[in-house]
């Protein structure tokens, strides 16, 4: 494992009455960069580099807070992102070298594996290089290939009153952009204003790789797969999850119809969540239909998988 982290040990942040008062995007607090116990390294089988424990993590807990290198809003075509980019890489020699530290179409192979304090701003950049090297030169096509594979793409609302309409946002975080993708993650991401929150959403142990799911995790194979195609990632998933549901045809239907309901109701089911984070009273069960059709879906596809004798209890999960 190569890098370290020097920054707090936990992360002080506390954007909790930001959450309860319905995340309006107006009064995001101001939120500190934190790195917590996590490494950039190579995967084992390939893939390039990853974002490793380097302690056990448990659920729940922030493992990173990465204020965005640039972000845009209602920007369809990401001229404006790109345009921000390219001027901080010019102004910047630190930022030219953290973003031609991502991967990028054709600039992926062998590249380094980056030292971690390269992204600390606790730390100077002459502190986290040698001085002695060459100073990469700008590369108009290179910063437009880095954009393509790392940006991401959101919505944001939550404004006063809601008399605003939603907004989409584009932006570029460095350290999440190492964090590689799975239809089975064990982490989330959180963005609060132009910070981006890296939360471990299980146990997380020492040396396990952090992963994230680029599209919707709760869609069906099929929807998850095409999703990563129009993304343009030029990867086919092949985490546990996925090679599971490609050869259990036997429930391909079920999961199928299953899978396109819970699409249906997804987003229903998180206003419900979000009413229930936001009321201070106890609410009934009546109140939350959604999330009740939804327990009713799981429990079906349950049944169904706990009938087939030849799975293992970690592929029936």
């Amino acid at each position: 494992f190569v890098g370290s982290c020097f920054t707090p040990s936990s992360c002080s942040t506390d954007i909790s009455d930001y959450l309860l008062n319905g995340c309006k995007w107006e009064e995001a607090p101001i939120c500190p960069d934190y790195i917590g116990p996590v490494t950039i390294a190579r995967t084992s089988d390939g893939r390039g580099r990853g974002l490793f424990a380097t302690r056990d993590i448990a659920a729940g807990d922030i493992i990173l807070v990465s204020n965005a290198f640039a972000t845009s809003y209602n920007d369809t075509h990401s001229i404006d992102l790109y345009t921000k980019i390219s001027n901080i890489v010019k102004e910047s020699p630190r930022a030219l070298e953290q973003y031609y530290s991502l991967a990028g179409y054709g600039y992926h192979d062998e590249m380094d594996v980056p030292d971690l304090m390269l992204f600390d701003p606790n730390f100077p950049f002459s502190e986290s290089r040698g001085d002695s090297q060459e100073r990469p030169e700008i590369d108009e096509k290179r910063i437009v290939h880095i954009l393509n594979v790392n940006s991401f793409e959101g919505e944001v609302g939550g404004f006063e009153g809601d008399k605003k309409p939603n907004m989409k946002i584009n932006g570029l975080w460095l350290l999440p952009s190492f964090i590689n993708h799975s239809c089975c993650p064990n982490a989330s991401r959180l963005v609060v204003g132009e910070a981006m929150f890296i939360i471990a959403s299980q146990d997380i142990k020492a040396k396990e790789e952090i992963n994230i799911s680029y599209t919707d995790a709760m869609a069906p194979l099929k929807r998850r797969e095409e999703n990563l195609g129009m993304m343009g990632y030029g990867f086919r998933c092949e985490c546990k999850r996925c090679e599971t549901e490609r050869s259990i045809f036997l429930i391909q239907q079920d999961i199928r119809e299953i899978g396109e309901r819970v699409n249906e109701l997804y987003n229903g089911a998180g206003e419900e969540v979000l009413s229930a984070i936001t009321s201070m009273d106890r609410l009934p069960l009546d109140k939350f239909p959604i999330c009740v059709e939804l327990s009713g879906l799981y429990d079906k596809l349950k049944t169904r998988v706990n009938t087939l004798e030849d799975l293992t209890p970690l592929q029936k999960k």
